[in-house]
């Protein structure tokens, strides 16, 4: 859709004014030619030039959403600190008063040893799962600083382009009072251009509001002040790479055939790394649950002092006492049953996801061809002929050959194909973003 917003705004209707009654003469603004254009708001400010490189360093480095993200690993990792830990000992004591028998000792559980391994595999199995959603997510975020950063770059283009609209439509309606003065035409001339201005100015105001509020985005994302000045190089210079990626596709080069992203993404796509880590983390735990299996035993040892009436002596001695648990009812059935419901879940989601992924892959590979075809038309034609048209258009109102109508018509005829290129160039940049977070990695 075009940028441009014809609501009304500012400059329309002032407070307090009327409607013109019916037989006099309506009073629309004065003359361009007498006015000065508004400038944007950051007009005179000397904003830093970031690339697309920059941002996506800015965000994923020391932006505050990647700080949270890597904060998570070390919540993980407490798992495997936690898989090292084995049962406490407790002290046992007895008073038997009434056999004068006094007991003191200490109860150690007796662990198999392939406890402790079972749950550090496990454990570990788990951490993989938590970073694999660690990088899905900054994956994520990568797109998400793309799609700001060229909103802010077609946000510039189409204000710079409005504004000389704006400048453009003065000079057309200027031209308009030379030639009423000059008698040359009727006022209603004048009153369309004086309009066409007015219209194209609100229409510049809100373009570069669009870039305010662009900007804001970004600088937040990146972990920035809103207000903090930021700028992009423009679009025609087509300089701007991150990863070796233009804002503009290279035409020159063909794009490769659908079935070899089709290839790529199911080894690389974090989705079905994720499936198939959790998987290996299930396993992992329906292991740790055959090895709990065996119970836990306790062996438990101390001092034995027992009083005895005289004249038979006191006894002191060492006492040993050992329990084991026998694994009668509870042998890890339920949990057993959910381990392996789970897999069977999990290897469906894993064809569930690989369907996904190639629906996604194609979907995103037309956007990018349909996209990458309808640039290619306006950069070799429809743009130069456009302005050609415009041009031709206002020359030939200043030379009398066609009227105020025909010169308007032609430069917003201009205007709409100029956004709708940049509206080409925007859909460009989504789609090819998407292709990358549909393929799984970074595309060159």
């Amino acid at each position: 859709m075009p940028f441009t917003n014809s609501s009304p705004g500012t400059g329309t209707l002032t407070p307090g004014s009327q409607l013109t009654p019916l037989g006099s003469e309506p009073q629309l603004p004065s003359a361009p030619n007498q006015q000065i254009l508004p400038t944007s708001p950051d007009a005179g400010i000397l904003k830093a030039l970031v690339t697309e490189e920059q941002a996506l360093n800015n965000t994923l480095m020391t932006g505050p959403r990647a700080e949270w993200l890597r904060r998570q690993l070390g919540v993980a990792r407490a798992g495997i600190t936690q898989a090292k830990v084995l049962p406490n000992p407790a002290i046992e004591f007895d008073n038997g008063y009434a056999e004068f028998s006094y007991r003191v000792g200490v109860a150690i559980p007796i662990e198999p040893p392939w406890k402790l391994f079972l749950r550090l595999v496990a454990a570990k199995a788990n951490l993989g799962v938590v970073e694999l959603q660690m990088e899905q997510a900054l994956w994520s975020l990568r797109a998400d600083t793309r799609r700001a950063y060229t909103e802010l770059v077609i946000a510039e283009e189409a204000a710079v382009m409005m504004r000389n609209l704006a400048t453009l439509t003065s000079e057309l309606a200027d031209a308009a009072g030379k030639r009423y003065g000059a008698g040359d035409v009727a006022k209603l001339d004048k009153f369309k251009a004086d309009l066409a201005f007015q219209q194209a100015d609100i229409d510049a105001g809100q373009a570069e509001r669009r870039v305010i509020q662009a900007r804001e985005q970004l600088n937040i994302i990146m972990g920035r002040d809103e207000n903090a000045s930021v700028s992009v190089p423009p679009l025609t210079a087509a300089q701007v790479r991150a990863e070796n990626n233009q804002l503009l596709p290279d035409l020159t080069k063909p794009m490769p055939p659908l079935g070899q992203y089709f290839k790529e993404a199911l080894e690389d796509r974090l989705e079905i790394k994720l499936v198939k880590q959790e998987i290996t983390a299930t396993k992992a735990g329906r292991k740790v649950a055959i090895g709990n299996i065996v119970p836990n035993g306790q062996l438990a040892f101390g001092y034995d002092r027992q009083l005895n009436f005289p004249p038979e002596a006191n006894f002191n001695r060492m006492y040993l006492m050992g329990s084991f648990p026998i694994p009668v009812f509870d042998r890890q059935q339920g949990e057993l049953a959910r381990l392996r419901a789970t897999l069977v879940q999990l290897n469906a989601e894993q064809g569930a996801q690989q369907n996904i992924v190639k629906g996604q892959v194609a979907l995103a590979y037309r956007k990018v061809v349909n996209a990458r075809e309808n640039i290619r038309k306006y950069q070799a034609q429809v743009l130069a002929q456009s302005e050609k048209v415009s041009e031709l258009g206002r020359l030939s109102y200043r030379l009398g050959q066609t009227d105020i109508t025909s010169a308007l018509n032609a430069q917003q005829a201009n205007i709409q194909v100029r956004n709708l290129y940049l509206n080409e160039v925007l859909n460009y940049q989504q789609a090819f973003t998407d292709l990358e977070q549909a393929v799984g990695h970074i595309l060159r």
